[in-house]
């Protein structure tokens, strides 16, 4: 073929990637003669230094892949400087690349020998890195896949052990600060038994090797490629440590500082790790220093579908070590998203000036890694039917509700940030705090007492004891504290938009006693619109039927109207009763407000009922409200269906067939002629006497309008 096709044009034709015919003859381990015949036959050197698309040259190959005895006819026909000094676009010389030759182990030293022979190592460099700052070592382990059989595996750590004897130092760090071993490359069964030949051999002391310099151990590195259940118990023998220990790592330094494996599972989006770290342990509760946790990990990336769906997996086959889909959502959406909140050293600090000796210890307790069981809290509250104060628990009176009654008694939103910094606010604390109070009126001291008591104390003393209803953000209306119902405002997450109207029902009574309150009830107003034009302009079709079903909470379990739902506690009754009295007292004509009137005492029995949020809307009956996107367009849909609507109670309604039948807005238009009708009529009543007063026909029909 030479002969007929002319050698010469055949070596110049260029493949795929521009090789020509001496890089796949170089490449060619498994016969070298081509390789060796190419070398005798081709004149002009210059050929073997020809370039493919990632600049390697046939010499780059043949380091790579060919026996000693190819390689030195190489080098004879060439030279020493034109076979190992030059490099390829990743700045790897050929004398760098034939680390990665696991065909014939001794390629390598005897290129090291033979540079000592002839006197020319100083060609050579062995702490030469290639462009992303990798050294021999880390290019060797980004290799592993290369070194499969027994054979193979002692020729990978013979190698080792060589260029660590030649200068290569195991704990230099690339651009990306990985040491060799952080730089391995391998499917994780290889992997395995790499890691086990590794510990078998004393080529490197490899726990010196198991964190870099920015404090990340080797486990955060390989929980976002491996499989941990595979290769975590030999991982953890290379660095001496257990299984357990190996998957509890946390970053020691850096800007990462108490990031866990699950921390970089989830910020890799690793299912399946995120999974077994979960199992053993592992809380996306868990913060790192910088208060980051795994979930934040995860959105940072865009990896939040992920959770989804191993919270997904929950809900079909639920576990002890999983979570659902809420407690995700939850961490999703914090409370330190929307309050500037301190460190946790700053949050310490400040609490340690208010708080005695015998508080100052819980402070020091780091609260916010604790698991948050919802579905347990859930199950205790539900078991809670009644407040008995003489068997109350010592966690009525904890550090935390003691330090958030001080925050009330100061009105002090930096104590209140502080205990939210430090996890000491938790989904329990309105029932502890609740308790807190009914325990220190139960004790009737009449001395020293500070004013929120003498204030809760009138509050209850008509109440029956009954505090069950009562939150953290009705506790700061009825002591009237502006500065903590800013904050208190944010903390509910899923139900930020309910405790919004809740609130603005509140301060609708209260705000022409107050410059502040009246700030706060703007501020809720801006936020509670804010979030509801934000919800329905950024939703496509589908999740704003959705949004619609939610706020007209008509999601059902059955077909039974009264099991729709979500529904949320009404403003409490007792509350807007006791400022509509003080507001008789002050002016005795002025009539009762709407809301007042609306959760009256007779009305006590519906009031304590679960509304939905278009019930709530109505019984605050804001014009800006109705004047949102979401609400206008909501009414806008309902106004063109038949009664009754979806957030109401169906019995208020005619369910006649005839009525059934007709719209809400036919049925106004109906209304509306008829009422201008009767006007007409009305007007020609009182106007013709002559004629109505001359029989009783016109005064049988006004009678029957009125009926």
């Amino acid at each position: 073929m030479a002969t007929e096709l002319d050698l010469q044009k055949c070596i110049l034709a260029k493949g795929p990637r521009n090789r020509t015919i001496l890089h796949v003859a170089a490449e060619n381990s498994w016969d070298p003669s081509p390789l060796t015949w190419l070398a005798s036959e081709v004149k002009n050197t210059q050929q073997f230094l020809s370039r493919d698309d990632d600049g390697n040259t046939p010499i780059h190959y043949a380091f790579c892949c060919q026996n000693v005895s190819t390689i030195s006819d190489l080098i004879q026909k060439l030279s020493w400087r034109d076979c190992l000094t030059v490099a390829n676009d990743l700045q790897q010389t050929q004398f760098f690349v034939s680390v990665f030759n696991s065909t014939f182990s001794d390629v390598l030293r005897w290129l090291l020998e033979q540079l000592k022979k002839v006197d020319k190592e100083d060609l050579v460099d062995m702490r030469e890195t290639d462009l992303d700052g990798n050294t021999m070592l880390h290019a060797l382990f980004g290799k592993l896949n290369e070194f499969r059989t027994s054979d193979e595996l002692e020729m990978l750590t013979d190698r080792i052990k060589l260029l660590k004897h030649k200068g290569v130092d195991p704990a230099a760090e690339n651009k990306r600060n990985h040491n060799c071993l952080f730089s391995s490359e391998a499917n994780e069964i290889h992997l395995k038994e790499v890691l086990n030949a590794l510990r078998r051999s004393s080529s490197i002391a490899f726990k010196s090797l198991q964190r870099n310099s920015e404090g990340l151990h080797v486990a955060h590195v390989f929980c976002s490629t491996y499989d941990l259940q595979i290769i975590a118990y030999e991982l953890g023998n290379l660095c001496g440590l257990s299984s357990k220990k190996i998957l509890a790592v946390r970053v020691s330094d850096g800007p990462l500082k108490g990031a866990t494996c699950l921390h970089f599972a989830c910020k890799s989006g690793h299912k399946e790790n995120i999974k077994y770290l979960l199992q053993n342990g592992a809380k996306l509760q868990d913060e790192t220093a910088a208060g980051q946790t795994c979930v934040d990990f995860a959105c940072n990336k865009g990896k939040l579908e992920v959770l989804i769906e191993v919270a997904n997996d929950y809900n079909k086959f639920p576990t002890e070590k999983s979570f659902s889909l809420r407690e995700l959502l939850t961490l999703v959406d914090v409370a330190k998203k929307a309050l500037k909140l301190p460190d946790k050293q700053s949050a310490r600090n400040h609490l340690n000036k208010f708080t005695d000796s015998s508080l100052k210890a819980s402070i020091q307790i780091d609260r916010t890694s604790a698991p948050r069981n919802s579905q347990e809290g859930r199950k205790k509250n539900d078991k809670k039917t009644e407040h008995d104060v003489d068997s109350m628990s010592k966690t009525e009176e904890s550090p935390e509700v003691q330090m958030l009654f001080k925050a009330f008694e100061l009105d002090s939103t930096e104590m209140l940030r502080s205990l939210i910094s430090l996890g000491l606010v938790n989904d329990e604390i309105d029932d502890q705090f609740s308790k807190h109070i009914l325990a220190q009126i139960s004790k009737k001291q009449t001395n020293a007492k500070s004013p929120i008591m003498t204030t809760l104390e009138q509050y209850f003393s008509v109440q029956d004891g009954n505090s069950k209803a009562l939150v953290l953000m009705e506790y700061a209306v009825l002591l009237e504290k502006p500065k903590l119902l800013t904050d208190l405002m944010l903390l509910p997450q899923f139900d930020i938009i309910p405790q919004t109207l809740r609130l603005l029902t509140y301060l609708k009574t209260k705000v022409d006693k107050s410059e502040i309150l009246q700030r706060v009830q703007l501020q809720a107003y801006n936020t509670i619109i804010n979030i509801l034009d934000h919800l329905y302009v950024n939703a496509d079709k589908d999740t704003r039927e959705l949004l619609f079903t939610y706020l007209t909470g008509s999601f059902r379990v059955s077909e039974d109207q009264r099991n729709a739902g979500p529904r949320f506690l009404a403003p409490h009754s007792s509350l807007l009763r006791r400022e509509s009295s003080h507001a008789d007292n002050d002016k005795p004509q002025q009539k009762r407000s709407y809301e007042a009137q609306k959760l009256s005492p007779e009305n006590d029995t519906a009031s304590q009922k679960f509304k939905s949020v278009m019930d709530l809307v109505e019984t605050l009956d804001c014009d800006d409200l109705f004047a949102t996107e979401c609400i206008s367009n909501l009414v806008e849909q309902h106004w063109k269906r038949h009664p009754p609507l979806s957030w109401s109670r169906p019995q208020r309604y005619c369910t006649c067939n005839i009525a059934a039948k007709v719209t809400i807005q036919q049925r106004f238009i109906i209304y509306s002629i008829f009422f201008l009708v009767f006007l007409l009529y009305f007007a020609w009543y009182v106007t013709d006497f002559s004629r109505t007063q001359q029989s009783p026909v016109p005064d049988i029909i006004l009678l029957l309008y009125a009926l």
